[in-house]
């Protein structure tokens, strides 16, 4: 993966809100330049646990590495509004 992974863990009250086919995932820079926009395949649902989510993962390779900080949304069709994370990279 030549820029790294962004992985999406999902965890839903229903196995449909927890279905993988209802999300997108968008990178941009910080200047916001799309980098990526992948709509993800359809994975069922894992079940329930202790926490009485349904719960699902998903992974998604950038394909270049990417100059930090940059931002992730994750549109879920379930919802109005896309949720919007900005990467600021790892102090070392």
């Amino acid at each position: 993966y030549g820029g790294g992974l962004v992985r999406l863990n999902i965890k839903r009250n229903t196995i449909g809100a927890a279905n993988t086919e209802n999300f997108m995932i968008v990178i941009r820079t910080q200047d916001d330049k799309e980098i990526l926009r992948e709509k993800l395949d359809r994975s069922t649902a894992q079940a329930p646990i202790s926490d009485r989510m349904w719960w699902n993962l998903k992974s998604v390779a950038l394909p270049n590495a990417i100059e930090f900080p940059f931002k992730v949304y994750v549109i879920d069709d379930l919802e109005d509004e896309p949720f919007e994370f900005q990467v600021n990279g790892i102090k070392g």
